[in-house]
């Protein structure tokens, strides 16, 4: 049976769907990542992937891949993972950028800048979601020809089913859905809800996810007062989210 390797983080809703859309290949589908989680249809190994461990690991990793020989070697963010997916020795490699790997952290650190670059020309295939990725894989060296632009695109009858749900008319909630991490500005979202209260005092912000900056954000609206109209859900299921939503 032939084989995909990823790595990429498995507690991820982005692998998942990843995973789920090659499940007609009917592939055995391994998935190598940093943190532990569940993929449905494939099997999960947690081996360390920090970029800063790679010396340690990198051997180890090795190693283990090419007891697996894959036939696609597949890494998720043009960072770490791409690294060691490249360092395996396995092709054709491919690289997904999921977005601030490639339009912020390597305008940041010019050590990342020059790991995207040197990447990039690695893949036999780069993919991405929108066309300001593809400019700035572009602007790093990627030749138009080498990359795939995928939509995930919407479950219809999800959101059909969505807008059929029962609305509390008293209620007006704002969802937030994003990582508690420095990209998502969530805190700005909060800082902005408590001046909206102060005019609309029946608003009620709910905060799906969690992250890094979880701890700070709910001392924010600790300090701030408003406790009791804004909710963190911590991270939630793709199914428990569109309960949520609904």
């Amino acid at each position: 049976m032939p084989k995909i390797c990823f790595l990429a983080d498995a507690s991820s809703p982005h692998t998942v769907k990843w995973v789920s859309g090659c499940a007609d290949l009917h592939w055995e589908i391994i998935v190598i990542s940093h943190w532990p989680g569940e993929v449905p249809g494939a099997k999960v190994i947690v081996h360390p992937l920090s970029l800063t461990g790679f010396p340690r690991y990198c051997w180890s990793l090795r190693r283990l891949v090419r007891g697996f020989k894959p036939d696609i070697i597949h890494a998720h963010q043009l960072g770490a993972h791409a690294l060691y997916a490249w360092f395996c020795g396995i092709t054709p490699l491919v690289i997904t950028a999921w977005g601030s790997d490639v339009l912020v952290k390597p305008k940041h650190s010019w050590l990342i800048r020059r790991l995207v670059k040197f990447l990039i020309p690695k893949a036999a295939l780069l993919t991405s979601d929108s066309a300001q990725i593809n400019n700035q894989l572009i602007a790093y060296g990627a030749k138009p020809g080498q990359i795939l632009t995928l939509l995930f695109g919407l479950n219809q009858q999800r959101y059909q089913e969505l807008a059929l749900a029962t609305k509390d008319a008293t209620r007006v909630i704002i969802c937030s859905p994003r990582l508690h991490e420095p990209i998502y500005n969530i805190e700005e979202i909060i800082k902005a809800f408590c001046q909206l209260h102060l005019e609309q005092p029946q608003l009620e912000l709910w905060l799906l996810g969690s992250g890094s900056l979880t701890a700070k954000l709910q001392q924010i609206v600790t300090d701030s007062a408003l406790s009791a109209s804004i909710r963190f859900w911590g991270r939630v299921t793709p199914t428990e989210f569109s309960k949520y939503l609904a």
